[in-house]
C-alpha cells in the first residue's frame, strides 16, 4: 500500500511534504533492501529490552536463571524458546490483524490496540497481578490466584515462560524505540509477508537478551549467584510495575471521558487548523506534536525535553507555535497526518521553519527520542 503525500495549501502556494520515516524520503524509503530493513527490526526489538516498560519483565526471567543448577540448562533452553514463542507469535497476531484493517481501509497505525478501554482494562489487570506476585502476595494467600499469577512471572516451565513472552509484548507496546519507525513504516507498505517478516525480527529482538542467556553459559556467569537478595529485588522489580498500573488508570479515566486530558498545546491539532495555521502564519515557525497518553516514550520526551525550561524559552523566544495531535483514542487524521512521513504510530514530531523568500524551507522530521540539545538545535537550525 502506497503512503500518499500530505498536501499544504499556503498563500506562498502549494507544496508536498513528502512520506519520510526519520529522514528518509519516501523514494529512497521503499528501495532499501529487505535485509537492512530486518536489520533495523531486530535493532528496535533489542532496544526495547531497555525501557522502563520492558525491563522489569527481562529482569524477572534472568531472575529465575539464577536458582537454575547444572542440569537444569536444557530446561533453561527450553525456556527460552517458549519465551521467544509468546512475544514472536503476540506481535504477529497484532500485526496481522493491523495489516488487515488496514488493507480494509481502517485508519489505524501501530499501538491501536491500546486505543481501546477494554484492551487498557486487560493490560491493567495482568500488570497488577505481576505485581503481586513479584511482592509475594500470592505466596502468602495461595489458591488458584497463585497458580494464575506464576503463570506469568515464576519459574521457567514452558508455559510460565511463554505467557511472560505474551505480557512483554504487551507492555512493549506503549514504548518506541529507535529503529522501530523506520521498520514498521516499511512493514505497513508492503505484501502481508513481508510485514509479518519485519514484525517477527522485531519480537525475535526483543526476546534475545533473554535467549542468549539461556543458550550461553558464558552470559549466565556474568548473573549473580543466589541468596537472601533476590527476594528484595523481586519486591524492587514490583514498584515499576505498581507505578504502570496507577499509569494504565490515568490512560483508562481519560479514554472513558472522566478526566480532562492533560496534554495541551497553543491549538489542538487537525489537518485542516495545521494547513491554517501554516498559511495565517508565514513568519512563525510550527512544532507538532504527535502523541498519546499511553505512549511511555512520548511521556518521557515531554518530561525530559519539550517541558524542559531550556525548550520553553527557545519556543518563546523564535516565536514557534506549539500545536499537539492526541491519539490516545481513535482519530483518523492524526493517523491519516502519521501515514503522511510514513509513520505508522506516535510519538511524530514535525518542525515547519518560518517562511524564508517567500517560502517555507522542508519540514523537519525529528527522532522518536528526543534531548533537550536535539530540540534546539532544530529550532535554532544550527
Amino acid at each position: 500500500m502506497a503512503v500518499a503525500p500530505f498536501l499544504l495549501k499556503t498563500d506562498q502556494g502549494s507544496f508536498v511534504i513528502q512520506a519520510k520515516a526519520e529522514t528518509t524520503r519516501v523514494s529512497e524509503f521503499l528501495d532499501v533492501s529487505l535485509l537492512f530493513i530486518l536489520g533495523l527490526a531486530f535493532l528496535g526489538g533489542l532496544v526495547l529490552n531497555l525501557m522502563p516498560c520492558v525491563f522489569p519483565v527481562l529482569s524477572m526471567k534472568a531472575l529465575s536463571l539464577v536458582k537454575l543448577s547444572d542440569y537444569e540448562r536444557h530446561h533453561a533452553r527450553l525456556s527460552g524458546l517458549s519465551y521467544a514463542a509468546g512475544i514472536i507469535i503476540s506481535f504477529l497476531l497484532v500485526a496481522g490483524l493491523l495489516v488487515v484493517l488496514k488493507n480494509g481501509g481502517a485508519a489505524i497505525g501501530w499501538g491501536f490496540q491500546l486505543q481501546s478501554p477494554i484492551v487498557i482494562s486487560i493490560l491493567l489487570a495482568v500488570i497488577v497481578a505481576v505485581g503481586l506476585n513479584l511482592w509475594g502476595v500470592f505466596e502468602i494467600s495461595g489458591g488458584r490466584l497463585t497458580s494464575w499469577g506464576s503463570a506469568f512471572t515464576s519459574g521457567n516451565s514452558n508455559r510460565a515462560s511463554f505467557w511472560t513472552g505474551v505480557l512483554a509484548m504487551l507492555v512493549a507496546t506503549p514504548c518506541t524505540a529507535p529503529f522501530m519507525a523506520t521498520a514498521i513504516g516499511y512493514a505497513l507498505t508492503q505484501t502481508p509477508f513481508v510485514a509479518l517478516s519485519v514484525f517477527a525480527t522485531l519480537g525475535f529482538g526483543l526476546a534475545f537478551p533473554y535467549v542468549l542467556f539461556c543458550f550461553v553459559p558464558a552470559a549466565q556467569a556474568i548473573l549473580p549467584k543466589p541468596g537472601a537478595w533476590m527476594n528484595t529485588f523481586r519486591k524492587f522489580l514490583a514498584v515499576p510495575m505498581f507505578i504502570t498500573a496507577f499509569w494504565l488508570v490515568w490512560v483508562l479515566v481519560q479514554q472513558l471521558g472522566f478526566l480532562n486530558n492533560q496534554i495541551t498545546s497553543d491549538e489542538p491539532f487537525t489537518n485542516a487548523r495545521l494547513e491554517q495555521t501554516l498559511r495565517d502564519n508565514p513568519n512563525k515557525p510550527v512544532f507538532t506534536d504527535m502523541t498519546a497518553a499511553w505512549c511511555i516514550t512520548c511521556l518521557m520526551n515531554k518530561k525530559t525535553s519539550l517541558t524542559s525550561d531550556a525548550v520553553q524559552d527557545a519556543f518563546i523566544g523564535n516565536g514557534v507555535i506549539y500545536m499537539v495531535g492526541d491519539w490516545t483514542n481513535k482519530n483518523a487524521e492524526i493517523t491519516q497526518y502519521l501515514e503522511s512521513f510514513n509513520r505508522n504510530g506516535v510519538p511524530l514530531y514535525v518542525y515547519y521553519g518560518a517562511t524564508q523568500n517567500g517560502k517555507r524551507p522542508a519540514p523537519i522530521v525529528l527522532p522518536q527520542i528526543l534531548t533537550p540539545a536535539i530540540v534546539l538545535k532544530t529550532i535554532n537550525g544550527k
